[in-house]
């Protein structure tokens, strides 16, 4: 089951034309907190390439025809750290059978934390009521006004965060909580991606990501179908933007009113930004190579211009394969892992404000 925000991101993979095996890599872990805060993410040149890779999301069925419950777990079941769960809580309305009639009662809130502290595996437990976690989004999500008017305080979930002794077997304790009534979900905070700080995030909220040679992405001209097991088969590779392509597109942000700053990153100066990051994981670096960057621009904008403008335009240009604002990924990614609410792009960055 993939979040909208690894479906983004697999389609900027795909883009970049990396040949990333993402079966074969464990989650980049991310400092130890309880949760992953906003002003603390962004996507990076290089993140844009490897972050469909950085979770693994797999769905436990409940019996019954009713929605799955996802985790998002490392491979490694048995844990070499003391590793962390966010369970949800049910909400209303709700189909699935474990939700009953959806909001859990303050009784079996109290059942549920008697269950999750009698697990052998369980080292701690602390509950998070929904005024809290609403408290929290206000403030953590204060500059996004669409995300502010789209979600209530009723749409938020209580929650317990559970922390596993070391050497905890994740499958075995996963396993027990979707037998668990009144649990709606759970994941695992490690799996979230790892987000550089805010300081880059607001000098560079946009990027745009220029074609590249062999891209499977339509606005570079490649041509998809849908294959007979509902996979997509890409029937003609795109084409690389070419140089003046580049150089119109250059003009063009240059005259841009709404555009403070920008900067080019070629592929080489992604590769070495992405060495930097990834230093510390010796497989994701073996795996990616120069040619899997994509060249982009990175545009800061003016004090109150409008991105949504920003991106209209440029999205339209000869050349550009995707633009990107990046606190929406961010954004997207901390509702589901710190929150549990999955909404689309369209609410979280609508086009036009």
């Amino acid at each position: 089951m993939n979040s909208p925000v690894e479906d983004r991101l697999r389609e900027a993979l795909a883009d970049a034309g990396a040949t990333i095996d993402t079966s074969t890599l464990r989650p980049l872990r991310s400092p130890e907190r309880r949760r992953f805060r906003v002003d603390l993410r962004m996507v990076s040149v290089a993140t844009a390439v490897v972050l469909a890779g950085t979770a693994t999301f797999t769905a436990f069925g409940t019996g019954g025809g009713d929605q799955d419950r996802a985790v998002a777990v490392s491979p490694q079941v048995v844990q070499d750290r003391e590793a962390e769960l966010v369970v949800f809580l049910c909400t209303a309305p709700s189909k699935q059978v474990q939700c009953g009639d959806g909001d859990v009662t303050p009784g079996r809130i109290k059942e549920i934390e008697t269950t999750l502290r009698g697990l052998p595996q369980v080292k701690s437990v602390v509950y998070t009521s929904r005024t809290s976690a609403y408290e929290s989004l206000r403030k953590d999500f204060a500059r996004n006004k669409a995300v502010l008017k789209e979600v209530k305080i009723t749409d938020l979930p209580a929650s317990f965060t559970v922390r596993l002794r070391k050497g905890a077997d994740l499958r075995e304790v996963t396993d027990k909580l979707r037998l668990v009534a009144g649990i709606r979900d759970f994941v695992d905070p490690a799996s979230a991606p790892p987000w550089p700080r805010t300081a880059e995030l607001l000098k560079w909220p946009i990027k745009v990501f220029l074609c590249s040679k062999g891209t499977a992405l339509p606005a570079c001209g490649a041509v998809r179908v849908n294959g007979e097991n509902g996979d997509i088969k890409v029937t003609k590779e795109g084409k690389g933007a070419t140089p003046a392509e580049k150089k119109a597109l250059e003009e063009l942000i240059r005259k841009m009113p709404e555009v403070a700053e920008y900067e080019f990153v070629s592929q080489k100066a992604a590769y070495e930004q992405f060495q930097e990051q990834y230093k510390a994981n010796e497989t994701l670096l073996g795996a990616t190579r120069v040619k899997d960057m994509p060249r982009a621009f990175r545009l800061r904008l003016k004090q109150e211009s409008s991105w949504q403008d920003v991106l209209a335009e440029v999205r339209e240009q000869p050349g550009v394969a995707q633009v990107v604002y990046l606190p929406c990924p961010a954004e997207m990614s901390a509702l589901q892992f710190d929150f549990g609410v999955a909404l689309p792009e369209s609410a979280v960055c609508p086009a036009s404000s």
